[in-house]
């Protein structure tokens, strides 16, 4: 029967085999290390692609479900038409699909502005995005240290 494999499926064999050229290439060229180091190169590369192909691509959707949840409630101060702006430019961004770099604009100015103005923050807003984003960061250095 055809078990076809998926492309992170793919990405990953390869990255496996490029290491196992590696090693090698290593043995094979002593004393000249750049055919080993292109091949190490190319491994990271489909193994970083995998990453990206499998659980990365769920990332950007839990970072945007993380920032509607933060945003959920926000009384927005109307004196400040800057952070006003912001945070509903971010809702919008986020409505769309996937995560862009307009988001991460949005969400950096309105940290930003919330940084810088602390007044601004009646609602624990900024420590409430700041752990949205913290929290992702950590389960994307879980992801990459678990890759095989």
């Amino acid at each position: 029967m055809f078990d076809p494999l998926t492309a992170e499926d793919l990405c990953s064999a390869l990255a496996v085999l490029l290491r196992h050229s590696a090693d090698t290439a290593a043995s094979a060229h002593e004393g000249d290390g750049f055919p080993r180091s292109q091949l190490l190169a190319g491994s990271s590369i489909a193994r970083l692609l995998a990453i990206e192909l499998g659980p990365g691509a769920a990332m950007g959707s839990s970072l945007r479900r993380g920032i509607a949840a933060a945003l959920d409630g926000t009384v927005q101060p109307s004196e400040d038409r800057e952070l006003v702006s912001e945070i509903e430019h971010l809702r919008s961004a986020i409505a769309a699909e996937g995560w862009s770099d307009d988001a991460g604009r949005s969400l950096s100015r309105a940290l930003a502005v919330l940084r810088e103005r602390p007044e601004l923050d009646t609602d624990g807003l900024g420590a409430r995005l700041r752990l949205v984003v913290r929290s992702s960061i950590d389960r994307e250095i879980a992801i990459f240290a678990s890759a095989s």
